[in-house]
């Protein structure tokens, strides 16, 4: 599974994901809106706008990884299903 999160819950979701097995990947604050929902349906979150890498790298050693959209959007065709925010 793919998470997508705003950094301000990144200790929150990094927890989550260990547990889960799951992928991090930080997004804006958009996307929070439809976590709750997703994380309880297994679901693939892309938000169009929301990478913005280089800020987040010192993060990497908490387990993160961050890619970009264009690596997002393959994933799109790799994880079912997918909820797409705009």
């Amino acid at each position: 599974m793919i998470v997508l999160f705003n950094k301000i819950d990144i200790e929150h979701f990094t927890s989550y994901s260990r547990k889960q097995n799951s992928t991090l990947v930080l997004c804006n604050e958009a996307v929070l809106m439809a976590l709750s929902c997703a994380l309880e349906e297994n679901t693939l979150i892309l938000a169009d706008d929301a990478l913005r890498l280089g800020c987040y790298t010192q993060m990497l050693d908490k387990g993160l990884a961050i890619i970009n959209r264009a690596e997002l959007v393959e994933l799109l065709f790799e994880q079912q299903p997918c909820l797409t925010i705009n």
